[in-house]
């Protein structure tokens, strides 16, 4: 039987996704801060040639537009007249649009495909082409003709003088197939912040302000930026990341972070998550992406700034790098496993989470990565997922099962029942004690729209009782969460010693936890309402065959309940200052 989580349920180009409800916000509502309408960063905040507004552009009349959805607006009086080496979409760039590639998980080489009509995919998945074709020219004509990918530094491609003689912009094809291991990494693949404030385009650097570091891993570090225009501050996050180009993808040593997008009739790349975005940007569910700026070793990804006011207001006078704080869904319950939010506001934010996963599953992405840690929460509740560096695509049902899970340790609160059923195995137990790096591989089969479903499902209940499903909930300072079972506190700084993995009383309560997730009933909160319970123990049921799958979840009663109240009640608990250190 087809998988109906595989199959789009979006037809209208425009669509935003399923809906739960018939809420409509009041005008005194208080909306995440923005404040940064889609502009172009180059000018005075306005359009330049015909001075239309970038939210409100009519290309009815671009018929070239109508025909090939990856045409900007305008594209010809707009596109960047400073590079010579942009190619047609298939010129000289050996793509064949009626050959399937050979792996149909590959997000980057197959929704360039779906965007053409003309396409074997497109043909063969034609409701997949109009949802992803069609959100594409909606965010174009939104966008007014503005170009995505923006920096026009160029660079040589060898050391030769010949070589050197024409110069390419790293977005360009001829410098993404022919430039490789660019970067010069650490030992451990991380780079500081400095270097990657460092690594920025100077062009960006030079037009907007930046006030704070919002977060960084070693997979990217976001910057709070600023724009004074005639419309008031622009505020925006600016992830900025290594550059990996597709000639170092093509040595193995790195994943698919680039594909292709074309603007003017030149074909740019951009990274894939900058390319998600923009497929995102009808959905309030989401960041809006501004721009890409692409530079030798680093791309800077422009994006909304889901931030406070209060945030704002004192990011004024910060340095680059000082740290400023966005919500996170962590910040919604205490330290000690309470709760901040009542099972109404909660129903808020799960549902708008939901909507924002419903939103991705229209055009067969799922959301790998969801944690407590990559969505935002305004000040009214509203809800916008973010960071997405890790994703899954497929075609078909079979494109979505894997033979094995990734378990992580610092994730031992979204783990499985099937997974720690594996974990308990004396055999596994030994190779688990001697891995230090806190990643493991475990046999185990999963639909990896279903295991997105499940973190989903951990990240409602951790909302509504402040702790994760099974796990004890009474306060204990040695062990304090099982989200935190592999780290502990040491110098001010969580790491974990290799000697003190596997023992100890976290890891007791780790294992005890597992055991509970095998052999007890999930225990819920006796005061919340029957339809939230039904909910919670469908979705986190112990076997993995009787869960719901996306369609069925979308219509529990539980979700899109909070829509039927006033804004009044969802204003975001005050967080205490000393829970974002």
């Amino acid at each position: 039987m087809p998988d109906s989580n595989n199959t789009p349920k979006e037809a209208a180009a425009g669509s935003s996704g399923p809906r739960f409800g018939s809420y409509t916000p009041r005008k005194d509502a208080l909306p995440y801060v923005n404040n940064s309408p889609v502009f172009n960063p180059d000018d005075s905040g306005t359009d330049r040639g015909n001075g239309t507004s970038g939210t409100n552009v009519n290309n009815a009349a671009n018929t070239n537009n109508a025909t090939n959805p990856t045409v900007a607006p305008n594209a010809t009086a707009y596109s960047d007249t400073t590079d010579s080496d942009g190619v047609g979409f298939t010129d000289n760039l050996g793509i064949d649009l009626q050959r399937m590639p050979g792996d149909n998980r590959q997000l980057d080489k197959i929704i360039p495909l779906l965007i053409q009509p003309e396409s074997a995919v497109s043909a063969r998945f034609p409701l997949l082409h109009r949802v992803i074709a069609g959100r594409l020219k909606t965010s174009l004509d939104l966008r007014g003709g503005r170009r995505v990918s923006r920096c026009s530094h160029k660079y040589g491609l060898g050391a030769s003088t010949l070589n050197q003689t024409k110069k390419h912009r790293p977005d360009s094809h001829a410098f993404q197939t022919r430039v490789a291991r660019f970067i010069n990494r650490s030992r451990n693949g991380h780079a500081t912040v400095n270097a990657r404030l460092k690594g920025m385009c100077q062009k960006l650097r030079r037009k907007v302000r930046l006030s704070g570091c919002i977060g960084s891993g070693g997979f990217g570090t976001v910057f709070l930026a600023h724009k004074n225009t005639p419309h008031g501050q622009a505020n925006f996050a600016i992830k900025v990341h290594e550059h990996n180009t597709i000639a170092t993808m093509e040595d193995g040593s790195h994943g698919p972070e680039m594909m292709f997008f074309e603007e003017g009739g030149k074909v740019r790349y951009i990274p894939c998550e900058a390319m998600i975005m923009l497929l995102l940007t009808h959905s309030p569910r989401f960041p809006t992406l501004h721009s890409v700026y692409t530079e030798k070793d680093k791309v800077a990804i422009v994006m909304s700034a889901c931030m406070d006011y209060d945030t704002l207001q004192l990011s004024k006078g910060m340095k680059e790098t000082d740290k400023v704080w966005a919500v996170e869904g962590g910040h919604l319950r205490t330290p000690e496993k309470e709760p901040r939010l009542n099972e109404l506001q909660a129903s808020k934010v799960s549902t708008q989470l939901l909507e924002a996963i419903a939103y991705l599953r229209d055009m067969n992405i799922t959301y790998d990565d969801l944690s407590y840690r990559n969505y935002l929460v305004g000040e009214n509740l509203d809800t916008q997922l973010i960071d997405f560096g890790i994703m899954g695509f497929g075609l078909d049902d079979l494109d979505f099962m894997e033979n094995s899970h990734t378990y992580v340790f610092w994730q031992e609160y979204q783990l499985p029942p099937e997974v720690a059923i594996e974990l308990l195995k004396p055999q596994l137990r030994e190779h688990i004690r001697n891995k230090t790096h806190g990643i493991a591989q475990v046999k185990c089969k999963k639909d990896t729209r279903q295991a997105a479903l499940w973190n989903y499902a951990v990240e409602v209940f951790c909302l509504l009782h402040g702790y994760a499903p099974w796990e004890d909930p009474e306060w204990d300072d040695d062990i304090r969460t099982v989200g935190e079972f592999a780290f502990k506190l040491i110098d001010g700084r969580w790491q974990e010693l290799p000697e003190l993995h596997d023992e100890g009383p976290r890891w007791d309560a780790a294992y005890a936890r597992r055991k509970r997730m095998i052999n007890e009933e999930l225990a819920v909160r006796e005061d919340l309402s029957q339809d939230c319970v039904d909910a919670l123990r469908t979705m986190l049921q112990r076997d993995p065959k009787q869960r719901p799958r996306l369609s069925e979840l979308i219509s529990f009663p539980w979700f899109g309940q909070w829509a039927y109240h006033g804004d009044r009640l969802f204003m975001r608990p005050d967080i205490p200052r000393e829970c974002f250190f």
